[in-house]
């Protein structure tokens, strides 16, 4: 994925309107952000996420079931199956306020970076509605 594949919707601002969509071309165009919007990073195509009472100090992605088998391993050795009802896999889209992805966007120089950032435990995070808890 890169950043051409995103797009920025403000879905609240100061103003308490919804700004048109723009596309994304690097992690620096999160840093234009006002520092009270709820900002919503999504894919290319698709609609914005609505996320109720949103918490500007805290941080919603996707958050979708674990379909691969994965393991534990030590070197060369595999210990044991991770079970799967545990895992998660974070992706987009992501529901923050601008403040917390101007902050991520500086050492964030690709998509899937600015993911490990988010749910990094820098910032609280929350399963979108539509996903598992």
């Amino acid at each position: 994925m890169h950043w051409h594949d995103l797009r920025l919707i403000v879905l609240a601002d100061d103003l308490g309107a919804t700004s048109i969509a723009r596309p994304l071309h690097a992690a620096g165009d999160l840093l234009s952000l006002a520092d009270d919007a709820i900002v919503a990073v999504v894919p290319a195509g698709t609609d914005p996420p609505h996320v109720d009472n949103s918490d500007p100090s805290v941080v919603f992605v996707s958050m979708s079931p674990m379909t691969e088998t994965v393991k534990e391993v030590r070197g060369a050795q595999i210990l044991h199956t991770i079970d799967r009802e545990t895992l998660y896999v974070a992706s987009f889209p992501i529901v923050t306020s601008g403040v917390v992805l101007s902050a991520a966007a500086g050492s964030s120089p690709a998509p899937d970076q600015l993911i490990e950032i988010l749910i990094s435990g820098r910032w609280p995070v929350r399963s979108l509605a539509q996903d598992r808890p």
